[in-house]
């Protein structure tokens, strides 16, 4: 049969556990036998009413969605960060496990910094500064380097 959104012959027609029939495109488009399109419903719309529905269904068997999916803290600003880190890896052609064994921190605190979840402390930063050749301390502005004299 057609999609009603691209008119493509790619619909497919799944069963979920619970017995729900849901047909399906290649497109994006979904449709369900249990949350019927009301007439006149916009396709946005629809989506956004099933994405509701199905998130009350997992509330309703005790699973409850992150209500904060993003982290606190300035989070450009680490991700920023993670591609300066990243930008400096590329650059001496290191890999992850490479760079966390040369600076002495594990791979999964790494890549948390690299993926902008958690900015590095000041003296990792430091150490980082050293090993890739660039300049993060503009992250930190509390922190002021000791000036020689």
């Amino acid at each position: 049969m057609p999609c009603p959104k691209c008119g493509r012959n790619h619909m497919s027609v799944d069963t979920d556990v619970h017995g729900v029939k849901t047909i399906g495109c290649i497109c994006g488009y979904q449709d369900s036998d249990k949350y019927p399109r009301r007439p006149g419903q916009k396709e946005k719309e629809y989506q956004k009413r099933l994405i509701q529905e199905s998130r009350s269904n997992l509330a309703a068997y005790g699973i409850r969605p992150n209500p904060n999916p993003v982290p606190q803290g300035d989070y450009r600003e680490w991700l920023e960060l993670g591609g300066i880190i990243r930008s400096g890896m590329k650059r001496r052609n290191l890999s992850a496990q490479d760079l966390a064994e040369e600076i002495g921190i594990s791979r999964k605190a790494l890549n948390n910094y690299l993926s902008g979840l958690r900015r590095p402390k000041i003296s990792v930063a430091g150490v980082l500064e050293d090993a890739l050749s660039i300049t993060i301390m503009q992250f930190y502005p509390n922190h002021r380097k000791e000036e020689a004299t």
